[in-house]
């Protein structure tokens, strides 16, 4: 008879096993990339209570002061004459938004800025909208509010008996509305009705995802899917995670994922096509703040939390996750290695494995006992013997166990190991390690020292099986394993040098990279063959890496690639032309080295080509893992640890596209076509986005203005906006193009405009200054030939006649000739305009006067004498 005891404890710990199985395949997976903007770093309020993304891919808040915007690098804001609540955007673009005090909506004004056109203030704490068509529909607790948007009218719908609407949404057919007496109701006709059917009684929230798929939930935790085929209870593989938990808000991530934010415990995503975890995110996984203000989706499927300390925003579908989040890791943290289905990493103060952690609590539980009874008689002392017989009893006992709550990650210290480690070795199936304490072997969580001197760099042969270790004092042992221990081998005794790598070539020959030298060593039996040095240009005493690149051995660093002729080591301009100049360089633990160049990177991995760009979302890598061919684990510059998914590339792509902002002068902000502008206008500026909320996309930018210059600028994260203090009067057109770290370039719209001069430099000006001075001349030579009683007048109106028009033909040379070289400069460039227009002068001089003399000095005219004396 099966032991029902046995039995039980069998199942239990079979459920533990699995429970602690599928927690590790979750643990494993680290937690969602989480992006955190705090508005109020750049002086605005943090508290905002919805989000949406327009039609361009700027995102827009309700804010507490108003409007505010984000495009990924800056914050705008248009402040309203209240608290925003929602904002909603009309299929022609049009956002309104309401509040505290009523709603109304954004327009351009006049000058093209962005302003806030009230619509009705009579309803007051309007907290919840949605838009569908032309109409608007929101809500506080007493009022539905329903405004046509093409008539302008407002209509409202009254709660009944103290009953109040708490929610509302929709999909492309219907909107409903919570209440708090009678659940879900639809609106239709400007009327509510119940719908013919609901899991739930009583007050909850309805989501529906782009397949039609519903989603019910009620603050007591009830929570269904509703499908064309019915509703069913939606079953999570939670653990119990979200028991006793206060579900406030669902929102869809795309037809899979559902987000279910709690009131004080962060977020869930989970699968609803498994039921299976996708994340958690809360203040243990990076999100700054669990008390949320609103959840909202953007067009790309990533969740926008607002909450006190600014804004959060988690991309399930991004393949990146991080483990920097996991507690135990100390110090900067150097390499990481994929080892055995486990995590290593290297840092400055040890190694470190990541383990489970696993809570229990004590349960009381009843049992099933077995007792039991021997019923056999005897007859005295001699009477003979019979079959034992035992009688079985079935007894309840209370048995106290320990049952699984939860599972947690969190990386432990390598026993064996406390000192700064550079360098983790995968070799011979075995994991080693290089730090300033010596060489170790590990084995699960702890460490055997096998060389105990300060280690420079690890190489393992597979060839031979020996162990080659560059030491910090610029010798280099070699260790083979003989006899359950490791020995030092006199290979390369007397060589003197700093090794900073060693790899093998297709022939099987070792190269190991010096400062100034690179030497090649062939073996034969684990004995010395041949040695050969060759010389190398290192001005910079920078560490010497070697790779293949396109079945090519080649060395290289910051200056330049370096390959082997067959006698020396030669600079390769070909491999610099095609790649440019590296800038980075990342050695995994199997020896496999990748080059960070402007172009992308560069490397090979088991003789073939490798895309690894992907890995410039990362910001600053700086230590690389390769799992598998697809798995990528990667340590950046600000010691984070981030596991990369390759094989999902197309979801790195950034889809948001690039646009023209803004553009304006010192004066005023212009609008987006037909742009002119007058020189007196001081500068012109043009801002262009392309939107990186998770700034993980590195894009940088490039412009050139033609009709000034015909030559690009070059790329810089900077020149999103683009300024010029002065142009000349001409036409222009600007062109500008972005690119990412995965090297996709992106050509914005040109924009053409033109810079036309003051209008005292315009032709129509010229031409009427040439009829008035004409008119003068015209009048001055007439009355230069009247009688004398209009001499004075004519001789006054001849001389400024002649300074006005020489005065013209000087304004008119300096336009055409002026520089900004020093005044002197300028004087003498005036003093030759002048004498080139002095014939002119001369002739309009005798033009005016009539005569060949000139105009001569003014006389007065003499009173005739009295002719009574």
């Amino acid at each position: 008879m099966i032991d029902s005891q046995k039995l039980y404890t069998t199942i239990w710990l079979f459920a533990l096993l699995l429970s602690i199985s599928s927690h590790e395949s979750l643990g494993q997976s680290g937690s969602l990339f989480i992006a955190n903007h705090s508005p109020a770093d750049h002086s605005f309020d943090n508290y905002n209570y919805d989000v949406l993304e327009n039609e361009k891919g700027l995102i827009l808040m309700a804010n507490r002061r108003g409007l505010l915007s984000f495009d990924g690098k800056s914050w705008d804001l248009t402040e309203t004459p209240y608290a925003l609540f929602f904002i909603e955007e009309a299929n022609d673009g049009t956002i309104y938004a309401g509040g505290r005090s009523g709603f109304g909506k954004f327009i351009i004004g006049e000058d093209f800025e962005l302003e806030f056109e009230p619509i009705d203030s009579t309803y007051r704490d309007l907290f919840n909208s949605y838009i569908q068509g032309e109409f608007l529909y929101m809500i506080n607790e007493q009022k539905l509010l329903i405004h046509d948007i093409k008539t302008g009218k407002t209509m409202f719908i009254q709660g009944k008996d103290g009953a109040e609407y708490e929610e509302l949404n929709g999909d492309d057919s219907t909107v409903w509305v919570s209440t708090s007496d009678k659940g879900i109701l639809e609106i239709e006709d400007y009327k509510l009705k119940e719908p013919s059917r609901q899991p739930i009684s009583g007050s909850h929230v309805k989501r529906t995802n782009k397949s039609g798929v519903s989603v019910h939930f009620a603050f007591s935790g009830e929570t269904y899917l509703e499908t064309e085929l019915g509703f069913e209870p939606l079953k999570l593989n939670d653990d119990g995670w979200l028991d006793n938990k206060t579900i406030t808000q669902l929102e869809w991530i795309n037809t899979n994922i559902l987000a279910i934010s709690t009131l004080s415990d962060g977020v869930l995503f989970a699968d609803i096509t498994t039921g299976d975890i996708v994340g958690i995110s809360n203040y243990e996984t990076g999100l700054p703040d669990e008390e949320l203000m609103s959840m909202n989706v953007d067009r790309s499927g990533s969740l926008w939390l607002t909450h006190a300390r600014g804004v959060s925003i988690i991309s399930p579908l991004l393949p990146v996750t991080t483990f920097s989040t996991f507690p135990g890791l100390s110090g900067d943290l150097l390499q990481i290695a994929h080892f055995e289905n486990k995590i290593y990493v290297a840092s400055s103060t040890g190694i470190y494995v990541l383990q489970p952690k696993p809570t229990y609590a004590e349960e009381v539980v009843m049992v099933e006992q077995v007792v039991q009874e021997d019923t056999t008689r005897r007859r005295g002392q001699f009477g003979r013997r019979r079959k034992r017989k035992t009688q079985e009893q079935t007894t309840m006992v209370e048995k106290t166990i320990k049952r699984l709550v939860s599972m947690d990650y969190e990386f432990q210290r390598v026993d064996g190991i406390e000192a700064k480690s550079t360098q983790l070795l995968e070799f011979n199936n075995q994991l080693f390690a290089g730090t300033q304490e010596g060489a170790f072997y590990i084995y699960g969580q702890e460490a055997t020292k096998i060389l105990d001197q300060p280690i420079q760099h690890l190489f393992g042969d597979e060839v031979s099986g020996l162990l080659f270790v560059s030491l910090s004092d610029e010798t280099t042992k070699v260790l083979k394993h003989e006899g359950g221990t490791w020995k030092e081998n006199k290979l390369l005794e007397g060589l003197n040098d700093l090794v900073g790598q060693i790899v093998a070539d297709d022939d099987g020959a070792l190269w190991l990279c010096g400062t100034d030298s690179v030497y090649r060593i062939e073996l034969e039996d684990k004995s010395l063959n041949d040695v050969e040095v060759y010389k190398i240009n290192n001005p910079y005493y920078e560490n010497l890496h070697a790779t293949e690149i396109g079945n090519q051995l080649v060395f290289t660093n910051t200056s330049g690639y370096y390959t082997f002729d067959g006698d020396s080591i030669v600079r390769s301009e070909q491999l610099e032309s095609w790649h440019g100049l590296p800038s980075g360089f990342l050695l995994t633990p199997r020896g496999e080295l990748w080059i960070q160049t402007v172009a992308g990177w560069v490397g090979q991995r088991n003789g073939e080509d490798q895309d690894l760009n992907f890995l410039s979302i990362v910001p600053d890598p700086q230590a690389l893992e390769i799992q598998n061919d697809s798995i990528f684990w990667v340590i950046t510059a600000r010691n984070e640890l981030y596991r990369v998914n390759g094989k999902q590339f197309s979801l790195f792509q950034n889809k948001r596209k690039l646009f023209l902002k803004e553009a304006r002068t010192s004066r005023r902000r212009l609008k987006s076509k037909d742009i002119s502008i007058t020189q007196d206008e001081g500068e012109i500026s043009f801002e262009f986005v392309r939107p990186d909320y998770m700034e993980i996309y590195g894009t940088v930018y490039q412009y050139r203005l033609k009709g000034l210059s015909a030559d690009w600028s070059n790329w810089s994260s900077m020149n999103n906006i683009i300024t010029y203090p002065f142009l000349p009067p001409n036409s222009y057109t600007l062109e500008l193009r972005t690119r990412d770290a995965l090297g996709n370039i992106e050509m914005a719209q040109p924009i053409r405009f033109k810079v036309q001069a003051p209008y005292w430099r315009r032709p129509w000006f010229y031409a009427l200054e040439m009829c008035f001075f004409g008119g003068l001349l015209y009048f001055s030579f007439r009355l230069n030939r009247k009688t004398e009683r209009y001499t004075v007048l004519s001789r006054l109106l001849s001389f400024m006649t002649l300074i006005l028009i020489v005065e013209f033909f000087q304004t008119i040379a300096e336009s055409r000739f002026e520089t900004d070289e020093s005044p002197v400069i300028d004087f003498f460039i005036q003093a030759f305009i002048a004498l080139l227009i002095l014939p002119i002068e001369s002739l309009i001089r005798r033009f005016i006067s009539g005569s060949d003399k000139g105009l001569g000095p003014i006389k007065l005219p003499v009173k005739p004498p009295d002719k009574k004396a």
